[in-house]
């Protein structure tokens, strides 16, 4: 595994040097030599020492495989966008805000199923890893593995983890992607980023930004006390829990999943099917488009919030009495329709349009409790 700017390798308990460490630090005094006699600058040795940074690791034998850590800083000034280009395999990847300019990233590798140390490291040198400029990368390679077992168990017996620190003074962009594990971002600013995940939930908590896209399958999507404008989240077979979401141009969708989404201002689009949709309103203007099948529809209305009501429903009822003695009359209910507005929503100043489609189920509009 190669390593990035400011190599900072640590050994797990019971790690032992061998003849790789040894040709690594052979090849680095040899670097710094260079750099006293003035062959090369500060910078050019800084790249040069990439590439020869040690892997630590501890073989657990083969029962346990063999695990490798690397762990690399660097600097990150200002306020400007920054880049990740993160890829993790068979395990999670983890992203949280810190105060200062130094962002610190570590690798965790796990490869299972090698007939000796050697071996496994051959299989761990097809992940690199660098903090260059103002980009974070790691990468999961060609695995180069020879034996009888083949490339497709050193695949499959290959877990990449990864965990940064990135300073909140910058905005955060590019790519992050995981499969059979979750990706959790904590407290950054975010412009741009993609997040990509197979088998396994992605949660976003206390970020803030725009043009946010997130896509998993059969995992959960989680938000908590985001402000992104442009969120987009995508998933099947996985819930949605979006609490406290306060940025403009929501769009989430699942299949077979439940939704559950509060403090919504701004447009809001959340589509699912065979179950039901929880909707919180703040109390601020907003824009919902809301459609499931075979379930129910709830919506819960800050008192005193304006609203213009336009929902539909095969083989269900509507409950209005939370919208109070002057909601819907029974001339505003035709044949699975509802089409009903407040009294003074025209010059309201905040107020919320909605439109609902849902079959073979409610929709339900209910008072927060306080």
């Amino acid at each position: 595994m190669d390593s990035g700017q400011g190599p900072q390798g640590e050994a797990l308990a019971g790690a032992e040097p061998g003849g790789h460490d040894a040709t690594q630090q052979s090849e680095q005094m040899a670097i710094l030599r260079l750099v006293e006699s003035r062959q090369v600058s500060v910078e050019e040795a800084v790249h040069l020492l990439q590439a020869v940074a040690p892997l630590r690791g501890h073989a657990g034998g083969r029962g346990a495989g063999y695990r490798f850590e690397q762990e690399l800083s660097g600097q990150i000034a200002g306020e400007g966008l920054a880049e990740l280009a993160l890829q993790g395999t068979n395990g999670s990847v983890t992203l949280r805000g810190c105060d200062g300019a130094e962002a610190r990233l570590v690798v965790r590798i796990h490869v299972r199923g090698a007939a000796s140390e050697q071996e496994a490291r051959s299989v761990a040198d097809c992940v690199t890893a660098s903090i260059a400029g103002r980009r974070l990368e790691v990468r999961c390679g060609p695995v180069q593995r020879s034996g009888p077992r083949g490339l497709a168990e050193a695949v499959g017996g290959l877990a990449v983890a990864v965990e940064a620190s990135l300073p909140r003074a910058a905005t955060w962009g590019g790519e992050v992607a995981t499969s059979n594990g979750a990706v959790e971002v904590e407290a950054v600013t975010l412009r741009g980023l993609r997040i990509a995940s197979s088998n396994g939930a992605v949660r976003l908590r206390g970020c803030s930004g725009q043009d946010v896209g997130v896509a998993t399958s059969n995992g959960a999507v989680e938000t908590d006390g985001t402000e992104v404008d442009g969120l987009r989240v995508t998933t099947s077979n996985g819930a949605l829990r979006l609490r406290g979401h306060s940025g403009d141009g929501l769009a989430a969708t699942t299949s077979n999943a439940a939704v559950e989404a509060e403090g919504l201002r701004g447009r809001v689009e959340i589509r699912t099917s065979n179950s039901h949709i929880l909707l919180g309103l703040a109390q601020a203007s907003a824009e919902v488009q809301a459609s499931t099948s075979n379930a129910g529809i709830e919506v819960r209305l800050p008192q005193g919030l304006p609203v213009d009501i336009d929902a539909a429903t095969s083989h269900g009822s509507f409950e209005t009495a939370a919208l109070g003695p002057n909601g819907p009359q029974s001339g505003d209910k035709d044949r699975g329709r509802l089409a009903w507005r407040s009294p003074g929503w025209e010059g309201a100043e905040a107020r919320a349009r909605l439109v609902l489609r849902t079959s073979n189920g409610g929709v339900r509009f209910v008072t927060p409790r306080p």
